[in-house]
């Protein structure tokens, strides 16, 4: 399958700009450990566009939306902190959105792998995916990794939840492959009710044979890799399955079959998304467009 060789990070510091924010820094220590295992090279982006939050003067300059020199001086140090170990780094900013200039990025194979912070839970508001993730998982061409602040880089086991699809297929090679990268092991998900109803034993059986022959042998992976057919919807057992695995990461396709390109998560995707405790890893459609030019 493909190798990443091009690391986009996006970076935010925290509203009083001394900082790098705890997501962030989950984002770029996982970027590096990436890098350091495939040789790819690491992009740093931090933009400083806001809607209507107000700044301290510590972090803009004043009169204007550039960085202010306490600012620039922090996101610095981080970019220093990988250009030590031996790892290519740059560092930008924008005044666009982040997501907008992520996704322009990609689209014009400056970066061929995505790596943001994903929001904690907190007792106010259960969504773990804010706004810049989502425009990122809708609309981005390239995959987007979306690191969760509380796990560490190859911790746990790598879930793939297939539907037999195409994408479905560079959902499992994607897994497969980060599995590869940190010697991990990785479990295979794939639901199904045939008509509305549980499928027999037999037919399960015969879909456990269909991914095997069709994902897993054509990959040449070895016969320890857990394949489960759960007879559910795809929402209820992706979270049986995070329940039961605690993965690190989970892998999955982010786009509906019926939605419009670019726009709309799978209704699965959005259920499990905001809730998932671990990191997400979504994948597109090999002919999937960008509506960002």
């Amino acid at each position: 399958m493909k190798q990443y060789s091009r690391i986009a990070v996006g970076i935010d510091l925290e509203p009083d700009g001394r900082r790098i924010c705890v997501g962030s820094r989950r984002a770029a220590r996982q970027a590096r450990d990436l890098a350091s295992r495939t040789g790819a090279s690491i992009a740093f982006l931090h933009s400083t566009f806001r809607e209507s939050e107000q700044l301290p003067p510590s972090y803009h300059k004043p009169g204007s939306r550039e960085l202010s020199p306490e600012a620039w001086a922090v996101l610095e140090s981080t970019s220093r902190e990988f250009t030590d170990e031996n790892i290519h780094t740059s560092l930008h900013f924008t005044t666009e959105p982040a997501w907008l200039e992520l996704c322009r990025w990609a689209s014009r194979d400056v970066a061929d792998l995505v790596v943001v912070g994903k929001r904690s839970a907190t007792a106010v508001d259960r969504r773990q995916i804010g706004t810049i993730a989502t425009k990122l998982i809708r609309k981005c061409p390239v995959p987007v990794w979306l690191v969760h602040p509380d796990h560490k880089p190859g911790d746990g086991c790598v879930l793939a939840a297939t539907d037999l699809s195409p994408v479905g297929i560079r959902v499992t090679q994607m897994a497969y492959y980060v599995s590869q990268l940190y010697d991990t092991k990785l479990e295979i998900l794939h639901a199904h009710l045939l008509g509305g109803t549980h499928p027999s034993d037999s037919r399960a059986d015969e879909l456990e044979a269909e991914i095997r022959r069709d994902i897993i042998d054509s990959l040449g992976i070895d016969d320890d890799v857990q394949v489960r057919i759960a007879r559910d919807s795809p929402s209820n057992a992706i979270s049986a399955a995070l329940a039961d695995f605690t993965p690190n990461l989970l892998v999955m396709g982010s786009l509906s079959r019926t939605g419009r390109t670019g726009q709309l998560l799978g209704n699965t995707a959005e259920r499990v998304f905001h809730h998932a405790e671990c990191s997400l890893l979504t994948i597109k459609p090999e002919d999937f467009v960008s509506p960002v030019e």
